[in-house]
């Protein structure tokens, strides 16, 4: 269902930049080992230690596989073509710094979306390991992505960007970002 929202929302959002890849299928060596090593933990989990299984908590991962998944599309609605799959290096013309609807909750809510999102799908499926293991490298992905990627916005929009990050917070917990 994720990969399918993001193709679709990106199709209505910024047709520009639609492709294959907008499905996110092929995002990385890494993606892909996870999503492996959580389906083998639910099984070996599942046949071994069905005391695990925790109807509460599976409910509490859906609810923020939900939120995540609100959060990221609302992003990508809301920033339009200045939603990209990956970090903008130069300034594009249309590029503007959005500071309203959901960026005006949170600086960057397509992370945090993708962020509840990843952390969600491992508490639906009661996977112990996997949760400390996506949390973990999830906060280091987007604790590198987010200082890199405000140092560029901090280059594209000055003294307006360092004004948004006084005012507005990321939206990922303990992640700084990048200040001057």
């Amino acid at each position: 269902m994720f990969h399918f929202s993001e193709f679709f929302v990106t199709a209505i959002s910024n047709n520009d930049s639609l492709r294959p890849d907008s499905f996110l299928l092929n995002h990385s060596k890494a993606y892909w080992t996870a999503a492996v090593a959580s389906w083998i933990e639910f099984w070996i989990e599942a046949y071994l230690f069905p005391s695990l299984y925790s109807e509460f908590i599976s409910y509490l991962g859906l609810a923020m596989c939900i939120t995540g998944e609100i959060f990221r599309k609302l992003a990508m609605c809301h920033a339009s073509t200045g939603f990209t799959h990956q970090i903008a290096v130069r300034r594009q013309k249309n590029h503007t710094l959005i500071t309203w609807g959901v960026y005006g909750i949170v600086r960057h809510p397509g992370y945090l979306g993708w962020f509840l999102w990843s952390i969600g799908t491992q508490m639906i499926l009661c996977n112990p390991i996997c949760i400390i293991g996506y949390s973990y490298a999830t906060f280091q992905f987007f604790d590198d992505r987010i200082f890199e990627e405000e140092r560029y916005l901090i280059e594209f929009f000055g003294q307006r960007y360092v004004h948004y990050q006084r005012q507005v917070p990321i939206g990922i917990p303990f992640i700084k970002g990048y200040t001057i």
